[in-house]
């Protein structure tokens, strides 16, 4: 039933006609069109974060062969050390036997303290 602008709805609910419900319509509109924007940010922002976890994971197994690979270098190196002193003290004896033993000696220490 309506009385002068206002309407009754199964005796309970009571609303104001028209400007009211264009008013309403309106706001809801608005948090419709607001709640679609969020949404959008949030679908970019996800994105976003899934770009730059996925670079990240890159990155990091990139990293990964270098820190291995240079591990193979530094142990490469340390073996070619180790045959250059011991090729070194092979060669001393040639020199003469006192020199070629104490180089001997030397050799035999600085392969003790390296383990």
């Amino acid at each position: 039933m309506i009385h002068g602008g206002m309407c009754e709805l199964a005796g309970t609910v009571r609303c104001h006609l028209p400007e009211e419900v264009a008013a309403a319509r309106l706001q809801l509109t608005q948090y419709g069109e607001e709640m679609q924007r969020l949404a959008e940010e949030e679908r970019r922002k996800s994105e976003q974060l899934q770009t730059a976890n996925r670079k990240l994971r890159e990155y990091a197994l990139e990293l990964q062969a270098l820190v291995d690979k240079e591990r193979r270098h530094a142990e490469e190196i340390q073996q070619a050390c180790f045959e250059t002193v011991r090729l070194l003290t092979m060669a001393s004896p040639f020199r003469d036997n006192e020199t070629g033993a104490h180089i001997q000696r030397i050799g035999e220490y600085a392969r003790v303290l390296a383990l």
